[in-house]
């Protein structure tokens, strides 16, 4: 039992509780007081006094990036005591964490990046870059709480329990290790996240040879995007070498994505949802393939396909979209579009693109 869902039943018993310095006083004037009750309560002793000592420090007022009930805002901070900042998940935050609640591999949206690592390698130095790089950005002890509300929240928790996990195949031959580092990468990728508990992140550290490692570094596509990547990376081999080398890591100001909450909630969203009505207009159903069969249940798969272009068809290529002052990128979809038309016997299609960019006002507010 939570102490939230302890103080609930306290009041529906009438029996109030408080703190006086460092006790903890109970009122309990008709005797209701249950052995149960005041079993639990002699167990969460020092939770209640911490909760209540720090009340007065954080209410519902102090987060106004949040859309929380007095009730639901009490509940949660008595759940997660040193909160820092709560506010409400963006839309496309959102709709990643319905699509990993509704998968049941608990994978959706796992995002995994690994890299190689030449020379003697101090785990202990290599752990200490990643808690520096969770102390230094908020966005690495965020949550998401809320989940079974209307709206769900991301809160930032002071601290959040991290270690590198260690694999040590360097006694393997060179093709089992590698054998072992797939199924140790596959592991990780089905093992999902728990969304509620920080960081949403893992990192392993696999020795392959006396001076060859791999990092593996997976993390919910709900906190991150590729924009991150690099800036992550860089950071936290800034944090390495200063740990190895006793040295200062001097960084600048950390982004926020407070401020990418702020921005969303100053925009015009009736004036947004008028455009996207009026673009879509008429569209009643995706583009028909003739050879697909209605699927009975929602699957999540997807294929990849790969070919390569010669120096001259890359040219050309680029050629054209210099000349329709486009890029290459968007030649592509085009021909995507044509190939949709082609098979749908439609002169008007719709498709959807994953697009990964900022606009030139978020760059200035750095959200990453």
């Amino acid at each position: 039992m939570n102490i939230f869902n302890l103080l609930k039943q306290l009041k529906e018993r009438d029996v109030s509780v408080g703190v006086e310095g460092e006790k903890l006083k109970v009122y309990d004037p008709e005797n209701n007081l249950t052995p149960e009750l005041l079993q639990s309560l002699k167990e969460k002793k020092q939770e209640i006094i911490h909760f209540f000592s720090n009340s007065d420090e954080l209410t519902k007022s102090d987060f106004p990036l949040a859309d929380l009930t007095r009730e639901l805002f009490t509940e949660i901070h008595a759940e997660y005591t040193d909160l820092q900042s709560i506010m409400i998940a963006t839309p496309m935050q959102s709709g990643m964490i319905f699509q990993s609640l509704m998968d049941k591999s608990n994978a959706a949206y796992t995002v995994q990046l690994s890299g190689e690592l030449v020379g003697v390698i101090d785990e202990k130095a290599f752990e200490a870059a990643w808690l520096h790089l969770i102390e230094r950005h908020e966005i690495l002890r965020t949550c998401f709480v809320g989940l079974g509300e209307k709206r769900i929240h991301q809160l930032v928790r002071k601290a959040a329990a991290f270690s590198v996990q260690y694999h040590d195949l360097s006694s393997y031959n060179r093709t089992l290790a590698y054998e072992q580092l797939d199924a140790i990468k596959q592991a990780d990728r089905e093992q999902g996240f728990d969304l509620k508990v920080p960081p949403l992140m893992r990192v392993q550290l696999v020795k392959l040879d006396t001076e060859l490692y791999q990092f593996i570094w997976s993390y919910h596509h709900a906190l991150l995007d590729g924009w991150c990547n690099p800036i992550v990376i860089q950071e936290v081999m800034a944090f390495y070498q200063g740990v190895v080398n006793g040295t200062p890591v001097v960084l600048g100001e950390p982004a926020k994505y407070e401020n990418f909450i702020r921005w969303l909630k100053s925009r015009n969203t009736d004036k947004s949802k008028l455009f996207w009505r009026e673009t879509l207009s008429g569209l009643s159903e995706a583009a028909p393939l003739p050879f697909l069969k209605p699927a009975k249940t929602l699957t999540s798969h997807y294929e990849k396909c790969s070919f390569s272009l010669s120096e001259e068809q890359s040219r050309n290529l680029a050629q054209l979209a210099q000349k329709e002052k486009c890029t290459v990128n968007v030649l592509l979809q085009f021909a995507w579009a044509y190939l949709l038309s082609q098979y749908s016997a439609r002169q008007d299609v719709h498709f959807g693109v994953t697009v990964s960019g900022r606009p030139a006002e978020l760059l200035v507010l750095r959200i990453c």
